[in-house]
């Protein structure tokens, strides 16, 4: 059956294109979903007209398309991708990959345009048609590089076998640091600012260890909470422990550790000698290290800010947020 595409369809074409499809997934899919109709001979002229008239929009999209063509054609796209014995990846690269390596490289193109003419579960070179417009399509070659492990695909990107890294924004910045470090590495390094998705991350433990589990997560609740209270490495042995809420997460077990090994009243103390608030570890990890720690402050000279994201703690709109230390 002949229908007209309501919205771009992956692997089928572009909206109010003219598509041809098995009468099952017209009448039981495309057109109960909203994503096509008929192509009747009034719904055609009505189409006719509505492309008559916007021609010079269309004209323009071409143009735009054409010039990401210009961009595609000098690009020289590698993949690095994890790799069994052999030629064979531990997994296959999907046009959603794709779409992240050419993000990294400055180029905004959806999934859904790309189109691969077989699955890629091997090293080696392919080509995929990347569909910009109706009138406007590229083949596009890239080439897959094997790598055994996260360690191997950065000596890939240090070589510049590969042209992108990708990972969650702290990996990022560490690895970029540690690359810098390398004096036979010269080429210039960028972190991008898309983000390609958003997973927040958290402190994980072994299983079967439960005691040492309350022990990380309480260490993590008590750096917030020493923000939050303007409790500091600076300032921590001279705060008043007879105070109910200063005392509970100053001078307070809170039933950490074992029996036979129980965690000192004093081990929120211990954690602020050695490392800080919450503040203070961001900043000494991601930002210039200059912060006194104390609630309000701006961090400086940020590789990874926290104001207005995810890492902020909950009282600067963040997600971090820790229940009361007892």
């Amino acid at each position: 059956m002949e229908l007209i595409l309501k919205e771009d369809i992956e692997n089928l074409g572009f909206k109010d294109d003219l598509v041809k499809v098995k009468n099952g997934y017209g009448r039981n899919f495309l057109i109960p979903n909203g994503l096509a109709m008929l192509a009747t001979e009034s719904n055609k002229k009505v189409l006719a007209e509505k492309i008559k008239q916007s021609q010079n929009k269309q004209k323009k999209a071409v143009e735009e398309a054409q010039k990401i063509v210009k961009k595609l054609e000098k690009l020289e796209l590698k993949i690095a991708a994890k790799a069994l014995e052999g030629d064979k990846l531990f997994g296959s690269i999907t046009a959603a990959e794709i779409s992240k390596e050419l993000a990294e490289n400055g180029l905004e193109i959806e999934k859904k345009y790309i189109q691969l003419t077989s699955n890629i579960k091997k090293i080696g070179t392919y080509n995929v048609n990347v569909r910009l417009h109706r009138e406007v399509k590229f083949d596009m070659t890239f080439e897959v590089v094997g790598v055994a492990d996260d360690g191997a695909a950065m000596e890939k990107f240090k070589a510049q076998d590969c042209t992108a890294w990708t990972g969650d924004m702290s990996n990022m910045v560490a690895q970029q640091y540690a690359v810098s470090q390398d004096s036979d590495v010269t080429f210039p390094m960028d972190i991008m600012p898309e983000l390609l998705s958003k997973e927040p991350l958290g402190a994980a433990t072994r299983d079967n260890d439960d005691d040492w589990n309350d022990v990380v997560q309480w260490v993590w609740f008590g750096m917030l909470t020493a923000e939050e209270m303007n409790i500091t490495s600076g300032n921590y042995a001279s705060a008043d422990l007879d105070d109910t809420a200063t005392g509970r997460l100053l001078n307070n077990n809170l039933g950490l550790g074992t029996e036979t090994n129980p965690l000192p009243a004093t081990w929120m103390q211990n954690v602020l000698q050695h490392v800080g608030n919450y503040q203070e570890a961001y900043d000494n990890s991601f930002c210039d290290g200059t912060s006194n720690g104390e609630r309000g402050n701006s961090l400086s000279g940020c590789l990874v800010d926290r104001a207005g994201t995810m890492n902020a703690p909950y009282w600067e709109d963040g997600l971090q947020y820790a229940p009361p230390m007892r």
